[in-house]
């Protein structure tokens, strides 16, 4: 549980399994299978951008969703749980998340950076190898982003 810009944030670890049969073609299917069970950190301040990962994430793809509004949070949540792959926002309401990208690099887990801004920064620049999603984004690019660095 955590404060998320004045609103109290209670992480939810429903699993909800996606439809069964003819509903998800085969391509459907796999995305669903390579994000089930997955444990995601989301780092994101702004309040809907973060529920709606969450909710697609987490109630239709079956992912287990930590989501933090700060680095620290963030910080915290990689300490008190495994997580299998991460989404940085760059710019957390002025602060920069990397430092939880340097953690993230440190431990050899995947993650991307989410960002409205087109020019890179220099500090970027260190981590040139992570993906970066371009906002905004739709939920399927975000699952295809995801999809590709599970695999890899």
């Amino acid at each position: 549980m955590e404060v998320f810009g004045g609103r109290l944030m209670v992480e939810n670890p429903a699993i909800v399994d996606p439809p069964r049969g003819g509903d998800l073609s085969s391509d459907e299917a796999a995305e669903h299978a390579t994000v089930k069970d997955r444990t995601i950190l989301v780092l994101e301040d702004e309040f809907l951008i973060a529920m709606e990962l969450e909710d697609v994430l987490g109630m239709e793809y079956g992912a287990h969703v930590h989501i933090a509004s700060t680095p620290q949070a963030a910080l915290d949540i990689l300490e008190r749980y495994p997580v299998d792959v991460a989404i940085l926002d760059v710019n957390i309401a002025g602060e920069s998340s990397f430092p939880v990208a340097r953690v993230l690099s440190e431990r050899g887990i995947p993650f991307l950076f989410a960002t409205g801004y087109e020019a890179a920064s220099s500090a970027m620049e260190a981590f040139s190898a992570v993906p970066v999603l371009a906002k905004p984004y739709t939920m399927s690019s975000v699952v295809a982003a995801l999809r590709g660095m599970i695999r890899a």
